[in-house]
């Protein structure tokens, strides 16, 4: 239930096999009666040092990857630049391919746009809110698709869907645009 917990024991069995069981069992230290006090407090400084270098990793890992959602969209932004522009110098693509965990050798694009709505409604805050909403349609779009997506661009949001296959299907095709429908 806690796999985060670090155990000693402290027993009275100079047993091997029970030390070696407790080991096994993810035991940090098995120290036998009777212990000295230098030993004993050498064992939790260990333990202690592990439990500090474990919740800086975590730390570390939390920085990491709140830099990465934060350089993710530029790169998916960068990969739509170079798709678009036909940029490939000196590998590029191969790059922006292994950052962003494409496997996938072809793609078609997708744009997705959002229509102004009626009369009597105040433009400028319905682009404030559809800025709010970009992060929530481009996760959607990753959740429904294998996509790379662009910033957003007045109303639209230009996508790379990706795909295995050179050409795509009638019924495939048909398929994304009503996956793409599911986005409303």
């Amino acid at each position: 239930k806690h796999p985060d917990m670090h155990f000693i024991v402290l027993s009275a069995y100079d047993n091997f096999d029970y030390a070696q069981q407790s080991i096994k069992l993810g035991v940090q230290e098995y120290l036998t009666k009777p212990v000295k006090k230098d030993l004993l407090i050498k064992t939790l400084e260990n333990v202690m040092e592990r439990i500090d270098g474990n919740r800086k990793r975590r730390k570390n890992d939390l920085q990491l990857r709140e830099k990465l959602e934060t350089a993710l969209p530029m790169l998916e932004h960068g990969f739509i630049y170079s798709v678009i522009m036909g940029l490939d110098t000196a590998g590029l693509m191969e790059q922006y391919q292994e950052l962003l965990g494409i496997h996938q050798q072809y793609g078609c694009f997708l744009v997705l746009a959002e229509q102004l709505p009626r009369k009597n409604t105040d433009s400028i805050q319905w682009n404030l809110n559809l800025n709010g909403m970009y992060e929530h349609i481009r996760s959607l779009a990753h959740e429904i698709f294998s996509a790379v997506c662009g910033p957003l661009m007045g109303d639209k949001v230009l996508c790379v869907v990706l795909h295995d296959a050179q050409e795509e299907e009638y019924s495939t095709r048909l398929h994304m645009i009503e996956q793409a429908r599911e986005l409303n």
